[in-house]
């Protein structure tokens, strides 16, 4: 298990679904799950993506609910520390170096 981090991004047909994978990016964790609904617009953003390996897309036919969209990205997402972000939070700048800043303290140790 790595001492890196994971994030998952669990998402039922949000618009803000590319804000958040490109504000997940500028966290520069080892890997992105994101676990959705599989739509025309989430196959499109992961064609968009799929040059970045650390993203891995986990597309479902049937609509589940967000915790088992979650567990499932845990399941594919083998890092010690976890970030959940919801496909329609947008994350502010503020937010993200907050998380950069509590991730160098914590892999300084």
């Amino acid at each position: 298990m790595s001492n890196s981090l994971g994030i998952i991004i669990p998402d039922y047909k949000s618009s803000f679904l590319e804000i958040v994978l490109q504000n997940a990016l500028l966290l520069n964790p080892e890997k992105i799950v994101v676990s959705n609904f599989k739509t025309q617009d989430t196959v499109l953003l992961q064609n968009k993506y799929s040059h970045i390996k650390n993203i891995q897309f986990l597309n479902f036919e049937e609509r589940k609910n967000p915790g088992d969209y979650r567990n499932e990205g845990v399941l594919k997402c083998f890092t010690k520390n976890l970030l959940f972000l919801d496909s329609d939070i947008r994350v502010n700048s503020n937010t993200i170096e907050f998380i950069k800043k509590t991730k160098r303290k914590r892999y300084r140790r």
